[in-house]
């Protein structure tokens, strides 16, 4: 049995004895084994990497993982900060996982964000976007800015115009419309546009296509031309250019700002007995105060004729060129959006003198109440301006209170 065991031992030594017989010199096989920290993320198809996974460290250097024996994608790891064990691949340098543990897991930066609503009552808008993009507002713009890692991604921006539209007819033509008249004035540099229809309420729009994905959409209201923008950056994303057109089906006109959003109160002071005496001797029917009305109120601005009014906040309204005799222009006013079959009041811009009626007192001017076919007109002269505000008998109020509003506004030159 001893002469066994000294064989044994002789065998045992020669290898070791070829190698120098020393432990701290011998050469194994073996790779080295390791461990690393990172973020572990799903690599994408069509990326430049090699393996299955992804482990970005602190410095956000990636390296590309694998693994025979753990799932990487099992959902307590995935999109967590995790460290590894295993070794490099010599043949393709891939992080080969043998051992895997969670340090900290993360929030869930992927959660789905909401469409929500936008509105800006100075520029007279609405339309939605999503909550994770960052909005920033300026007299003269408005943006949107897509999440981005570096601040570098795609934007949206809302700018406004003033421009003041006259209509011409040339000859055997037609009519040439705002964003015609627009276009060929102030961008005779663009040479190749299309008339496109977005928006909730389907409006008329002009489109331009840009470089790369950028795109522009003109749209004209009275005396108002909005542009609205996809500016692609250097981390353009796909998805976002599908949001803008998500946004630009969402987009509306609203009403402008008004300064102090509260009921109306008349602000008349009391008629003299004198003005009543004439009154009665006259034999002249007459409205000495407007009403006070429980509505809240907003107004909206009139920029070709250069004046503003009120109606109620939560209505909507519509402008177009006027086509009755005698209507240079018409303002449609409704509880929804404004259609020729649902519009409950109106106001026009009107060139005939005012007829006789119930006289109103304005404090900027003369106001007649005229009932016609079972309806309410309530007439005004401003600043050398006739209007006529008209709608159902029951809200002959609101039109003496939105006829009252009407006032004389400057426009400045863009």
């Amino acid at each position: 049995m001893k002469r066994i065991a000294l064989l044994s031992a002789i065998v045992i030594c020669v290898p070791m004895f070829l190698a120098g017989c020393d432990n701290d010199e011998y050469v194994r096989d073996e790779a080295e084994t390791m461990s690393m920290t990172g973020i572990l993320t799903e690599q994408k198809s069509g990326d430049d990497f090699s393996g299955t996974h992804l482990l970005t460290d602190e410095n956000d250097v990636a390296t590309p993982l694998r693994s025979l024996s753990i799932n990487l994608s099992n959902s307590q790891y995935l999109n967590n900060k995790v460290k590894v064990m295993g070794f490099k691949n010599p043949d393709d340098q891939v992080f080969e996982v043998t051992g895997i543990s969670v340090t900290e897991v993360l929030e869930d930066e992927d959660e789905e964000a909401d469409f929500i609503g936008y509105k800006n009552t100075d520029f007279g808008i609405q339309l939605k976007y999503y909550d994770d993009w960052e909005i920033e507002e300026r007299p003269d713009k408005i943006s949107f800015h897509a999440p981005s890692e570096d601040g570098e991604g795609d934007s949206i921006e809302i700018s406004q115009f003033i421009y003041a539209y006259e209509p011409v007819i040339p000859e055997e033509e037609g009519q040439i419309s705002a964003l015609t008249s627009f276009m060929d004035e102030r961008h005779p540099e663009i040479d190749e546009y299309e008339f496109k229809v977005i928006g909730v309420d389907n409006l008329d729009a002009v489109k331009v296509l840009k470089s790369g994905e950028m795109v522009d959409y003109y749209i004209y209201r009275s005396g108002l031309v909005y542009r609205i923008s996809f500016i692609e950056n250097e981390n353009f994303n796909e998805e976002n250019k599908k949001i803008f057109n998500e946004m630009i089906s969402e987009f509306r006109f609203t009403g402008f700002t008004v300064e102090e959003d509260e009921i109306i109160d008349s602000g008349f002071e009391e008629e003299t007995t004198t003005e009543e005496t004439s009154a009665e001797e006259t034999g002249v029917e007459e409205i000495s105060e407007v009403p006070e009305i429980d509505m809240e109120l907003t107004s909206f601005e009139s920029l070709p004729y250069h004046f503003s009014a009120k109606y109620p906040s939560n209505w909507y309204y519509a402008g177009s060129r006027g086509t009755e005799e005698g209507v240079r222009h018409h303002y449609g006013f409704s509880d929804e959006s404004v259609t020729d079959e649902n519009e409950i009041i109106s106001l026009d811009v009107i060139s005939d003198d005012l007829p006789p009626g119930t006289n109103i007192n304005f404090p900027n001017g003369n106001g007649v109440k005229v009932i016609e076919n079972g309806k309410i007109n309530i007439y005004a002269s401003i600043d050398n301006q006739n209007y006529r505000v008209s709608g159902p008998v029951e809200y002959e109020s609101l039109m003496i209170v939105m006829a009252d509003s009407i006032t004389p506004i400057e426009i400045e030159d863009e």
